[in-house]
């Protein structure tokens, strides 16, 4: 009960009751209930691009998130949202759980017609749910960031029986926390101590896990807070407290350390500042780290991509990547080596796409013109293949270029094609 008293406090220390950030937003009526949300850049949204999402923490409500939005807004298309029975949304009819928490969340986006990809950042509780959702649609997800989350060494039981252990006090730590217990929980809002209930519940219960499908291949980066000197809206923590504190971030660091060793395209960051904290203290690394996921690896979203979309929006979404992945991402070679796999793959007109991209971007390339050319062959364009052609064996005549040979073969097949 000791530690159970400690963790509500712990956890309504982050709240968003001593947040003072104001935010503008809109209320969306979702199944009968008003759900409080915030939104940039949707209106200018690129196809398939992905929506960035944001999960406050444990009873936290959506302006914690305020500086990371604002900035995240400047480069992606973002939503943060009080989830129910937090912050100006509506009270929740059912008790909390995570597959109640992902379909709330999947309501609101089906409300607002905001389709997928998606890519999560998760405070603390948030992360969990950020992880769910993951989980349940993995399709839609292409993207965690998990913000200092809940670890299953967070039982500050067990904690506390750690420091007995090393001679010190764990049960000592109740006299610093159980006035401010009392504070927190006599303001708190129903919904946010039944956020705390579940949280806490999970714990107790051993029902928390980190772990991802390892077919769910998506860039995972956690930041983790490790400053141990910390201080409650009221007063300093006592020595005691620090000590608590200290140990709970040494075990949650040693925790995803592990997990992140094992867990495939995951990173492990740690930051010098507070624990649940890192939305308003380090707000541009979080942004940062929003960035770093939103451009991750567009050679396998292209790749994706063609397995899944017919040409003509597969043409859409190439020439739409374009405006929010920088060029240096998509390089000439790259994008070449990806159309002819997809010939490989009998995707011709997918291939026909990226080779007519590449050409647009790289006007002056020898190659960009065989390429197309070979594209254009594939797929009956015999004439314009011998012309496209015949441009590559220009540019690589100029250039001396190393593949003039192949260029000249490639001219000679269209002719013969065309004279048969």
């Amino acid at each position: 009960m000791k530690s159970k008293l400690f963790l509500i406090a712990l956890l309504l220390v982050a709240s968003s009751s001593f947040v003072s950030a104001q935010t503008s937003g809109e209320y969306i009526l979702v199944n009968n209930k008003q759900v409080w949300v915030k939104a940039s850049g949707l209106e200018h949204r690129k196809f398939l691009q992905p929506l960035v999402i944001l999960e406050s923490g444990t009873a936290d409500n959506l302006e914690k998130f305020d500086k990371v939005f604002h900035q995240v807004a400047e480069f992606a298309p973002v939503l943060s949202y009080d989830r129910l029975g937090l912050g100006k949304s509506d009270q929740a009819d059912n008790p909390i759980t995570e597959t109640g928490r992902v379909e709330e969340l999947r309501e609101l986006l089906a409300t607002m017609h905001l389709e997928p990809p998606y890519i999560f950042v998760g405070n603390d509780l948030g992360a969990v749910f950020s992880r769910a959702f993951a989980l349940a649609y993995p399709e839609e997800v292409v993207g965690l960031i998990y913000l200092d989350p809940v670890s299953p060494s967070e039982n500050l039981e067990s904690l506390a029986d750690q420091l007995n252990e090393e001679g010190k006090d764990g049960d000592a730590l109740l006299l610093d926390y159980k006035a401010l217990q009392s504070k927190m929980l006599t303001n708190a809002s129903s919904g946010q101590k039944e956020e705390v209930e579940f949280a806490l519940g999970m714990l107790a219960n051993e029902q928390l896990t980190w772990e991802l499908d390892p077919a769910l291949q998506i860039p995972l980066v956690v930041m983790l807070g490790r400053k141990k000197d910390i201080r409650t809206f009221y007063n300093p923590i006592s020595s005691d407290g620090k000590v608590l504190n200290e140990k709970l971030i040494e075990n949650r660091i040693n925790y995803f350390e592990e997990l992140t060793s094992r867990q495939p395209n995951s990173t492990l960051l740690i930051s010098s500042n507070s624990a649940r904290y890192l939305p308003l203290q380090a707000s541009t690394a979080v942004s940062l780290l929003v960035q770093q996921v939103t451009l991750a690896d567009p050679l396998r979203r292209i790749w994706s991509a063609s397995r899944t979309l017919d040409p003509s929006d597969f043409k859409r979404f190439i020439s739409d990547l374009r405006t929010y992945i920088p060029s240096f991402l998509l390089s000439e070679r790259d994008l070449n080596m990806i159309g002819y796999s997809l010939m490989r793959s009998d995707l011709y007109m997918h291939a026909l796409v990226l080779f007519e991209d590449n050409l647009k971007n790289h006007p002056n390339s020898a190659n960009a013109y065989d390429s197309y050319g070979d594209g254009l062959f594939a797929v009956g364009r015999v004439q314009e293949s011998l012309e496209a052609f015949q441009m590559a064996v220009q540019l690589g005549e100029e250039e001396n270029h190393r593949d003039l040979a192949l260029f000249i073969k490639n001219l000679k097949r269209s002719e013969e094609a065309l004279s048969n």
